[in-house]
């Protein structure tokens, strides 16, 4: 489906997942050494997740959740990735590792979201570990897989222009 039938549909700016999804790319390749983004899907406004997911809530002039989801293992890669790379990621192992990913993920975003006149903020993220974990938005998440060395990130965003 293309962009015009997605807003058709949903009546959201397809637009705004660009951002989420270009700056998922930059650290994730950061991360794991390669990533590549896959195309758009769409999840409704209500979706399950993998089995770690972080969650950012966004507010300003878009105001929204984005999650990136993926498997244990996925997450685990990741984590090993980062601590081999040591104190240059700037990214802690252990309890936090995935908290300071989130918060990186999400500060890249805001940036993106910068450069296109858009002013936004990232609470800080929520890590959630759990099958079938159910999140739940004001609007439909649209998707885009992000494949790296180190697994699949599904980036669900459900974000509103709230100019």
């Amino acid at each position: 489906m293309n962009a015009a039938a997605f807003r058709a549909v949903v009546g959201l700016k397809v637009e705004f997942v660009e951002p989420f999804v270009r700056s998922a790319e930059m650290v994730l390749a950061e991360v794991c050494g390669q990533a590549a983004a896959g195309p758009l899907g769409l999840l409704g406004r209500e979706f399950t997740a993998n089995a770690t997911s972080i969650a950012v809530c966004i507010e300003g002039h878009l105001a929204g959740e984005v999650v990136y989801s993926m498997s244990c293992k996925s997450a685990e890669r990741m984590l090993s990735c980062i601590e081999e790379a040591g104190a240059t990621s700037g990214i802690a192992r252990g309890h936090n590792g995935l908290g300071r990913l989130g918060a990186r993920l999400a500060d890249r975003a805001v940036a993106e979201l910068r450069r296109f006149g858009l002013e936004c903020r990232a609470a800080e993220p929520i890590v959630v570990r759990g099958y079938a974990v159910e999140f739940s938005a004001a609007v439909p998440a649209l998707t885009v897989v992000v494949n790296t060395a180190c697994g699949d990130v599904a980036v669900n965003v459900a974000v509103s222009d709230d100019r």
